[in-house]
């Protein structure tokens, strides 16, 4: 193995966890280490030499790819946190996957704000830091990680990645706006992708059309030119195109197909019956039903181009569709209207649509609100987001919204609601549910969850969850206290 990856794996995974080799390194630098020292003295003397031999200009023995600006480990600026923390942090290493989800975010928050460091050398036992996490492990874990950016090849092989990890690439350059890399990915492995992979691609774009302006362009020109292999990304590429901001597209539609939904009868609207309605969306072949490609047609069109061509009130209107005499799905309707909402964060729409109690099951209707707002929102509905199964624990971990100190109302409006309410998990789900939301919990409701996992029903509901209670009450306590002795 070429010199530079040992340097990299030995960096990253850190001299306790790899074996630090010192014959990786040229014979004139490998006879000044001492072997009394430890390792990670050995591997930055070693280092540090090799920069010295290179800056002074004497050739040592050639190996293929090194780079001759690696830097000197930098002195830490910060001081060591306190011994509290470490506990804390070990704890998290030892629980493992449960403790990773709320607690060790919200723990590198609080180092941060305290001004110090963790010790590196648990830096290597965390798979993907983000950037604050190294921020959290000081100077020698910007160094460690800034070797990686050094030493290996800058150019991404999009053919080395998994195809999991493909996806997930191109998914983040999109929503990075990253368009100029967003095409050289494209351009490598669109054409070489399988037809469902192709799919996969655009549908991100679908989701996310501003700022991929280039990328909706780079499928038009493929579809153009390569027809035969096209044939089930046409109907996502007008899904696409029909999505941009003021599209011209869009307007054609409305006027030829999407407004004659609706037939103006006896001086009041009526919608197509079924057999009408299947003959005028059928060209279309959005999907491959005439309730999907309805749905798509609802969630598109603004809802104020129905009150326009009508004449009537929101209200009115949505009651008239509630109560219409209709042979296809009219869940179909409200299910588009609350998407709807949730891209145009149209507040009054989707508190219309909750009052006539029609099922819309979807937990993006958070979106809808500011963020002073989100959190009465939860609380007054919570018993609605668990009736309609809507995972709130899900809801949570990916909002970052979410990712604060709870008051002691939300926090007990949520645990009733989790834990007497309907519940919809696996029994062995709710020890992650209560993982996930952990941190946030204000600790009087902790206290009461604990209270009530006692109690016969719920010991035998709850079996998994009170079994592993006492852990994640463990560092419940240790991580309250080192909050609280950051904020005085």
């Amino acid at each position: 193995m070429i010199m530079e990856q040992e340097i990299v794996k030995t960096a990253l995974l850190g001299t306790g966890n790899y074996p630090f080799e010192p014959k990786i390194f040229p014979t004139d630098i490998q006879e000044s280490l001492t072997e009394t020292k430890n390792r990670e003295i050995n591997y930055l003397n070693a280092l540090t030499l090799y920069k010295a031999y290179l800056e002074a200009g004497v050739t040592l023995e050639q190996v293929e790819n090194i780079s001759e600006h690696i830097p000197l480990a930098p002195d830490e600026i910060l001081p060591l946190c306190s011994e509290e923390m470490v506990d804390f942090l070990r704890l998290i290493l030892l629980e493992n996957e449960g403790s990773w989800i709320s607690f060790f975010p919200n723990f590198i928050d609080i180092v941060l704000e305290e001004k110090v460091i963790l010790p590196s050398k648990y830096f290597s036992k965390i798979e993907q830091p983000t950037e604050k996490t190294i921020e959290a492990f000081g100077e020698k874990a910007k160094w460690i990680h800034s070797l990686k950016e050094i030493v290996a090849d800058k150019e991404i092989d999009y053919l080395s990645l998994k195809k999991a990890q493909r996806y997930k690439y191109f998914t983040d350059l999109v929503y990075k706006n990253n368009e100029e890399e967003s095409i050289a990915f494209l351009e490598e492995l669109f054409d070489a992708s399988t037809p469902s992979e192709r799919l996969r691609y655009m549908k991100v774009i679908e989701v996310k059309t501003e700022g991929a302006i280039k990328v909706i362009e780079f499928f038009d020109d493929y579809i153009k030119n390569n027809p035969s292999k096209s044939k089930n990304l046409k109907a996502t590429q007008i899904k696409i195109k029909l999505n941009e901001k003021n599209s011209s597209l869009f307007e054609s539609y409305y006027q030829e197909v999407f407004s004659k939904i609706w037939i103006n009868k006896d001086k009041s609207y009526v919608l197509l019956e079924q057999e009408e309605l299947d003959k005028l969306l059928k060209p279309l072949a959005f999907f491959t039903t005439t309730d999907e490609t309805l749905e798509f047609i609802l969630e598109l069109t603004p809802i104020e181009y129905w009150l326009k061509m009508m004449d009537i009130k929101s209200k009115d209107f949505l009651e008239k569709v509630k109560n219409s005499k209709i042979t296809y799905r009219k869940e179909r309707f409200f299910e588009g209207w609350m998407r709807q909402a949730m891209k145009k964060r149209d507040e009054a729409l989707l508190y219309e649509l909750l009052a006539l109690n029609v099922p819309i099951p979807h937990a993006g209707v958070i979106n809808v609100f500011e963020e002073d707002k989100i959190f009465d929102f939860v609380e007054q509905y919570a018993n609605y987001f668990v009736q309609e199964q809507i995972s709130l624990i899900e809801m949570f971990k990916t909002d970052s919204t979410f990712h604060t100190e709870w008051t002691r109302s939300f926090s007990f409006a949520i645990l009733k609601e989790l834990i007497e309410g309907k519940t919809y998990y696996y029994k062995r789900e709710w020890t992650k549910a209560i993982w996930t939301i952990a941190a946030y919990l204000h600790m009087d409701a902790m206290v009461w969850l604990e209270q009530k996992l006692k109690e016969p029903q719920c010991s035998s509901d709850f079996e998994d969850l009170e079994e592993h209670f006492g852990e994640i009450m463990k560092m419940k306590i240790l991580f309250e206290k080192i909050k609280n002795n950051v904020k005085r």
